[in-house]
């Protein structure tokens, strides 16, 4: 049974044997009424009439750790903006010479104890967080290495050069930022997504 098998069976079993038992079946707000200087139009309405269908398995995240935030994130986001660069059309691919991540916040400062690069090099080679196996993972540990990964049929070279481990102190909204970036051979950016 491989590690994802086993996690989602165990909290199957720890449920069906009475661990969550006592926790209320809903969740419940704070009541407005608790803050009367707020308008009544701006609260949350409730919940939608019809089924809502997730199950428990949706709300745990699986995959290479060690961290959520900084490792299986980063995963995720450059895996999804290689799907991106996929879906553009090849002629604004052509002048494409780098894929670059930026990190910012604590992705800068601690992301290399997290795997932050691995995982981001992990995710641009096409692999997703659900089935990424630890041993790619592993494997990407050799910074000297270079990958190379053809997207929509423009091949990149991968390596050391392909993370910027940036500003910790930064004018970005959230803590945590990344940036990826498509950059032509001149340094000009052709896309870029922010997350």
């Amino acid at each position: 049974m491989d590690r994802r098998c086993f996690l989602k069976s165990a909290l199957l079993a720890g449920v069906g044997a009475g661990v969550l038992r006592g926790l209320p079946a809903t969740a419940r707000g704070i009541p407005a009424a608790a803050f009367p200087e707020l308008p009544r139009d701006v609260c949350y309405p409730g919940p939608p009439s019809g089924t809502i269908v997730t199950s428990v398995t949706d709300l745990y995240k699986v995959g290479p750790g060690p961290s959520s935030s900084h490792t299986l994130a980063p995963l995720r986001i450059a895996a999804d903006f290689r799907d991106y660069l996929e879906s553009l059309p090849p002629q604004a691919l052509a002048g494409a010479a780098h894929i670059r991540a930026h990190l910012y916040g604590s992705l800068s400062a601690t992301g290399k104890g997290h795997r932050t690069d691995r995982a981001l090099l992990a995710g641009l080679l096409g692999q997703k967080p659900e089935t990424c196996d630890p041993a790619v993972m592993d494997d990407l540990a050799d910074e000297a290495k270079p990958r190379v990964t053809a997207v929509g049929g423009k091949t990149f070279t991968l390596g050391r050069d392909t993370i910027v481990w940036d500003r910790v102190d930064h004018d970005y909204p959230f803590s945590n930022t990344l940036v990826m970036k498509l950059v032509s051979s001149d340094g000009a950016v052709l896309a870029s997504r922010e997350d």
